[in-house]
Order: structure tokens, then sequence, then C-alpha cells
């Protein structure tokens, strides 16, 4: 009996860690960019960026991870990490779908807009490095 009950909080806890694991990771992102200004210049570049998320804390950065940001919405297929207006004539959306990896950030404000689109593949969480970032 007592064998039985130390076997299954061995497993809570290790579904435990298995659920903090799946909400913590990276994820390495190849986009291009597109900054276009109202008075007609326009501006792409293409990079790769490393973001980590933690889904468990609703927290997200991109690295050297600063500043750490809020995540917006978390589905089981979408990660809205912005979908918000900061102030009139401002808008953002920044979405990655978490079945396909496509990344998408459409920022507007008076001057002009971006956009970025790529896609994203899943790397081992690594925070910032020096200090925890959750």
């Amino acid at each position: 009996m007592r064998a039985a009950v130390i076997g299954f909080f061995g497993l809570i806890a290790a579904t435990s860690a298995q659920a903090q694991q799946a909400a913590r990771f990276d994820l390495s992102c190849d986009i291009k960019t597109s900054v276009k200004l109202n008075e007609g210049a326009e501006t792409k570049n293409e990079r790769t960026i490393r973001m980590s998320i933690d889904t468990a804390s609703m927290k997200w950065c991109t690295h050297p991870c600063q500043p750490v940001q809020t995540i917006a919405e978390t589905s089981p297929t979408i990660l809205t990490l912005w979908d918000d207006a900061l102030e009139p004539g401002h808008a953002r959306t920044f979405t990655i779908d978490r079945v396909s990896g496509s990344y998408f950030l459409l920022s507007i404000t008076p001057a002009g807009s971006m956009t970025a689109m790529g896609r994203c593949t899943p790397a081992p969480f690594t925070g910032t490095g020096v200090r925890t970032l959750f």
C-alpha cells in the first residue's frame, strides 16, 4: 500500500513537471519585417529572433529579454502576444499559430505601420541565461 501511495505521488509530481515544461519554451523565428512610413518610405529586413514563452505565468520576451511582457491571450492553437490599442491612432496585434508556427505582427501608428511575418520552430526554454526570467 505504501509503495502504491509513493508511486501515485511520484506520478503527480512527474505530471506537474511535464506540464510546467510544456508551458515554458523558446521559439526560434525567421521573420521578414516591413516598416512603411506615411510619407512613402519603406524599409525591409530579414532576421532570426529567439523568444522565451511561459504560458503558466503569461509572460514572454524577445531575447535578450528586456522588457518581459504579458501574454494577451493563449489557446491550444494561437498565442496572442499583443492585441490592443495603446492610445488613439495606435493599434497592434501579434500572434503565433501554435500548429503551423506562423508568426504575424502588425503595428499601426499615426506615422505609419510595421508588419512582420515568418515561421517559428520550438526550442528548449532558456529564459534569459543570466537571471531567471519567470
